[in-house]
């Protein structure tokens, strides 16, 4: 498949797909590719008339839906005992999406979301550990992320980018 051919398959896809997704049709579809092949395309979206805006559109549904893909992962592998990460009991309730009322999982889809003591919404962050900026064949890649409390510690506030 040429890059001009991988360009219009993406814009073939309707912007209101419900299921698949647009965002999951195209990130399956750029994650089966090699990275050369990504990285080419990534270069041939900069040759185009606002490639810089394509390439930031791309990357944006890449890595949204990369982190909604790590948090899928990470709930298999604590169900399997296997998370690579020392989540404590209450953090796994939170990741899980346990409801404290009735035991049970609320959702096994989205992002990991808890309620803080004042009653505020607070979420866990995926967060690239590839700048995707330097690394944008890497977006869309769950491997790429990395699961972080809201209080880290680590100062990242949405733009710490290593």
């Amino acid at each position: 498949m040429t890059n001009q051919e991988i360009y219009n398959y993406y814009e073939s896809i309707p912007k209101t797909a419900k299921q698949p997704s647009r965002s999951r049709q195209i990130t399956d579809h750029f994650n089966s590719l090699s990275v050369n092949e990504r990285k080419s395309y990534i270069d041939f979206l900069y040759s185009l008339p606002e490639g810089e805006n394509k390439v930031t559109s791309l990357t944006d549904i890449l890595r949204n839906q990369a982190v909604d893909d790590f948090w899928f992962n990470e709930r298999i592998a604590i169900i399997d005992g296997k998370s690579t990460y020392n989540w404590t009991p209450e953090q796994i309730e939170d990741i899980m999406n346990i409801d404290p009322k009735t035991g049970k999982m609320k959702s096994a889809a989205g992002r990991a979301k808890w309620i803080d003591a004042d009653g505020n919404l607070k979420s866990y962050y995926g967060h690239h550990m590839l700048n995707v900026d330097k690394y944008p064949e890497y977006a869309g890649d769950w491997r790429n992320i990395e699961g972080l409390d809201y209080d880290c510690g680590s100062g990242y506030a949405g733009s710490y980018n290593p």
